[in-house]
């Protein structure tokens, strides 16, 4: 709610203080026109993401700041999309439906708008996904990067189970103290020796639920701070909780951990070699993106 409070004020401001002329259409690449209401859309969103207060926002360098950011961005994703059409890339019809079903829209964005964005969306990932299959990183490139680089330190890790318990009404004091009576309940069953898993299975409302709870391995920064917490604190093996997040009441159990440690060199190289692909994979993107800024009859209309 606070999120759309702050796009609509930051609508208001860009409105009164008409930085750019107003135009049909933001952007065209060779004729093809992208629509000036829809870019201010992704020109609020972005300043509303970025924790902005109306007060910065009353600076016209900063709004147009903004609006480049997000003028260029927009170009490049277009650029990408017709590159992957080209291409050969195609996405099925029933995908980008469940694609928009899976993914809450931008408020303001027509049916259609929210169509051709995430048509885009799938086509560009689609597009990188073959890109980044075709990228071959020589041995010869890893030895010379391990000869540069030093030998990482892997953080500490923990592998877990959990069975969550949500709070879909977090301002009713009854309704969260009668889900963490129910954790206390099902604590009190795992104590007395039933099976986590099934446990999970039967009572947790989490994704993981399905796979009795588990989360597989993660390490610091992945979960959020109380849950984090309590699973590099508690013995490994046994339940603890209920531990409440914003996602609700949580029973937690550590089946391993592994303490932080030297990379040992296989780890290393599998490292590099990541690193190493992701960066030829960001060169080939940007080569593409340039080649069609040169190919293309890019038309700005926006502008100060």
């Amino acid at each position: 709610m606070k999120t759309l409070k702050a796009i609509a004020a930051i609508a208001a401001l860009i409105s009164a203080t008409a930085l750019w002329a107003q135009t049909p259409a933001a952007f065209s690449i060779d004729g093809e026109s992208y629509p000036r209401t829809l870019f201010d859309l992704k020109v609020q969103a972005r300043m509303a993401s970025a924790g902005r207060n109306i007060q910065s926002l009353r600076h016209p360098g900063a709004l147009r700041n903004y609006q480049q950011e997000v003028l260029n961005r927009l170009i490049e994703e277009q650029l990408l999309a017709r590159e992957a059409r080209r291409s050969g890339i195609s996405i099925s019809e029933a995908a980008i439906d469940a694609a928009i079903s899976a993914a809450p829209a931008m408020p303001g964005m027509s049916t259609q708008d929210i169509r051709d964005e995430t048509t885009n969306r799938l086509l560009i990932g689609g597009w990188v996904q073959r890109l980044s299959s075709n990228i071959k990183v020589d041995t010869g490139d890893i030895i010379r990067a391990m000869a540069a680089d030093t030998r990482p330190v892997l953080a500490e890790r923990a592998k877990a189970r959990h069975i969550l318990l949500r709070l879909q009404n977090s301002a009713d004091p009854e309704w969260i103290d009668a889900q963490a009576l129910r954790a206390h309940q099902l604590l009190a069953r795992l104590q007395d020796g039933a099976t986590f898993a099934d446990l999970a299975r039967e009572h947790s409302a989490d994704s993981s639920a399905a796979n009795g709870g588990a989360l597989g391995w993660f390490g610091p920064g992945q979960m959020v701070a109380e849950f984090e917490q309590a699973a590099f604190s508690a013995p490994v093996g046994q339940p603890v909780g209920p531990v409440r997040t914003v996602f609700g009441w949580h029973l937690i159990l550590v089946e391993a951990r592994d303490p932080a440690r030297p990379a040992t060199d296989e780890e290393w190289q599998q490292r590099l070699r990541s690193r190493l692909a992701a960066e030829e994979l960001a060169l080939q993107i940007q080569k593409v993106i340039d080649n069609s800024r040169k190919n293309a009859k890019i038309i700005v209309y926006i502008g100060g």
